[in-house]
């Protein structure tokens, strides 16, 4: 009780001295063109207003009229700077998609021609800062035949397990399959760039020292590289070592401290059928692997695209031009 009376004596004090309101009603106005006081405003806003309330509860208390004026100065303009800043989220999510399909676009077509091995293109996008805003992905050529080359993406962009749940399981069921072909695809690729990438007939080979069945073959646009086509595509461990994007550290890669690289699955089989196979953080492949549900394991997706040769659709262009205009003749 004594508390309290000391807390009223105290309210009714600051209400009273006329320059100590003026201050805090300018320091108000001030706060509200600072982008970091809006929450604060909200919460000093709702505070003034408890206070108002709490106040109003002693029937022999007069309540000035300038602290009515001072909460709703408060009050108000920390609402409306919240709608505001909420405005230019929405703005800023719209301008996103609107760069997203414009670069994608710009970004197929700029696709050089000659691709070799070991060039690095960008192509689609997908968040990989820690705050999941998407940005171009980055993709290394591993291998061409003739317009078509295989692509899988520079850094690991995301954190997944291999499967939900601790079974036996092979690539054609797996969740990671499921999820690059029915969700990835379709979140980091534009339209023009989707019809780009190939149906790829997946080999889902045996695991060479277990032994162990990987399964069906499978048909697949997105995939994960397999044991032989690691050892194939990467000539040595150190090429082999994946840094992950500040989203998948966020989502809860796992991070070397000496090499900087992080573990990645591969599709194939590991020593036993409720086990996938992957890279350790050194490049070194993981041939026994780790039980699908491991969930610090990064995902470096692979696709086969088709280059479209300029030379030759601009050819096609010029004949049916001609064409029409014969017609027109």
């Amino acid at each position: 009780m004594i508390c309290q009376n000391w807390r009223l004596k105290q309210f009714k004090e600051s209400l009273s001295d006329d320059n100590a309101w003026n201050h805090q009603l300018r320091l108000a106005i001030f706060q509200q063109y600072q982008p970091l006081s809006i929450f604060s405003q909200l919460f000093s806003g709702i505070l003034s207003g408890g206070q108002i309330l709490g106040a109003l509860k002693n029937p022999s208390y007069e309540f000035p009229a300038r602290a009515w004026f001072s909460g709703l100065c408060s009050l108000i303009p920390a609402c409306f700077l919240v709608l505001l800043r909420q405005r230019r989220i929405l703005r800023r999510s719209a301008e996103e998609v609107r760069i997203k399909y414009s670069l994608s676009a710009s970004s197929a077509s700029s696709i050089p021609e000659n691709l070799k091995k070991g060039d690095v293109i960008t192509f689609g996008r997908y968040p990989q800062t820690a705050e999941g805003f998407s940005q171009r992905l980055f993709w290394q050529a591993l291998d061409t035949c003739g317009n078509d080359v295989l692509l899988i993406t520079v850094m690991g962009i995301d954190c997944l397990k291999y499967h939900h749940e601790y079974q036996e399981i092979t690539w054609e069921e797996c969740d990671l399959r499921k999820w690059l072909n029915d969700d990835f695809v379709y979140r980091a690729f534009s339209d023009r760039e989707y019809d780009m990438i190939k149906d790829t007939l997946v080999k889902n080979e045996y695991n060479p020292e277990s032994h162990t069945p990987g399964g069906n073959d499978t048909l697949d646009r997105v995939f994960l590289l397999s044991i032989a086509e690691a050892r194939r595509y990467f000539k040595d461990n150190a090429a082999r070592i994946m840094k992950p994007t500040d989203y998948a550290v966020d989502r809860g890669i796992q991070c070397d401290s000496k090499t900087g690289g992080s573990p990645w699955w591969l599709r194939s089989p590991g020593e036993d059928v409720d086990y996938a196979a992957h890279m350790y953080t050194d490049g070194e492949i993981a041939i026994e692997g780790s039980y699908v549900p491991v969930r610090d394991c990064g995902v470096r997706p692979a696709i086969w695209i088709t280059v479209p040769r300029r030379k030759a659709a601009l050819s096609e262009s010029r004949k049916e031009s001609s064409d029409e205009f014969a017609i027109s003749l």
